[in-house]
């Protein structure tokens, strides 16, 4: 709850006008729109005879959409590994409706259970 009342103090002395709408996501299953991408690119998968080396993976992709390719465009870094001692270590979980907690200047508000679609 501290982050709603950084919100809620934030609100009331410096912006009194301004609508607030804090999401939490409930565990569940994911149905973002990218989703129906990766439903695509596993099709044309299936449908390629052979693939033999990854640029062949690149190609699929490549027609559905920006490819950038590990190493050449982007790296990563064991973030993991460097915040061990910092926090708390977290569950993984999927994301199919949250709770939404909604500050406006009539005060504050639950909203119902938001459901993606």
């Amino acid at each position: 709850m501290n982050m709603m009342a950084m919100l809620l103090a934030l609100k009331y002395q410096e912006y009194r006008h301004l609508r607030i709408s804090h999401i939490f996501p409930v565990r569940g299953h994911s149905f973002l729109p990218a989703d129906r991408v990766f439903g695509r690119i596993e099709q044309d998968i299936r449908r390629t005879p052979t693939i033999l080396l990854p640029e062949d993976y690149y190609d699929i992709l490549r027609r559905h959409g920006n490819l950038h390719c590990y190493l050449e465009d982007w790296q990563s870094y064991d973030f993991k590994s460097a915040t061990k001692g910092h926090i708390k270590q977290s569950r993984a979980f999927k994301l199919s409706e949250a709770k939404c907690v909604e500050i406006t200047t009539s005060g504050l508000g639950v909203k119902g259970t938001i459901i993606f679609l």
